[in-house]
């Protein structure tokens, strides 16, 4: 498994309220994020080959109609060719064990096109005109604004501003700014211990 896989996977499933606010905020306010199911992320192919998703969260609706969504997220290090189809075959992995909607998100570490963006996938099933859609979100880290997300309200924002763009501020003051947020943040004791564990590393 890629070093950042198993970093991020850790800092994702800790503050997934906020990955959702950050990418989806129109759609958080129907949603309950106190309550957040973690699900089995191993699947297999036709051929009996081993998938494992980086993360896979059921989120249920506020109210009480017992409605949910599934929520696949993929980290990748750098945005790559024919993403968009590996996250459609992932949904229909998904779809086999479990009959609700699903939002498909990718968070891109390096390249790829800065800030959030709704991609979409068009393919001819049975010719023209018989057409299949297929939406997910990507988030692009390498391209926006590390001072945009340093003023956010969300603590998982401000970790991720140390990967952005710097603007005039030099790596040691973004990492010191980053760091600064974090320390004056009201987070318990696991989430404190997972920044820890997630930018040693990174920022050396």
């Amino acid at each position: 498994m890629p070093r950042h896989d198993s970093i991020f996977k850790t800092l994702l499933r800790s503050f997934f309220a906020d990955l959702l606010r950050l990418v989806v905020p129109d759609l958080t306010g129907s949603l309950d994020l106190a309550h957040l199911g973690f699900f089995d992320k191993e699947f297999f192919t036709a051929e009996r080959r081993r998938r494992e998703l980086d993360l896979l969260v059921r989120v249920s609706f506020l109210g009480d109609g017992g409605q949910a969504i599934l929520v696949h997220v993929e980290v990748e290090a750098r945005a790559t060719a024919g993403m968009g189809w590996r996250l459609w075959r992932y949904r229909d992995q998904v779809r086999r064990v479990h009959d609700c909607p699903i939002l498909s998100i990718v968070l891109y570490l390096e390249r790829g096109r800065a800030g959030v963006q709704v991609q979409k996938l068009t393919r001819d099933l049975l010719g023209p005109g018989l057409r299949e859609d297929f939406g997910y979100v990507s988030f692009g880290l390498a391209g926006c604004e590390a001072a945009d997300y340093l003023v956010r309200p969300e603590p998982l924002a401000w970790g991720l501003a140390a990967l952005m763009r710097r603007g005039p501020l030099s790596r040691p003051a973004l990492k010191l700014a980053c760091l600064r947020r974090i320390a004056t943040a009201d987070l318990e004791t696991s989430a404190a211990s997972c920044w820890s564990t997630v930018w040693r590393p990174t920022w050396g």
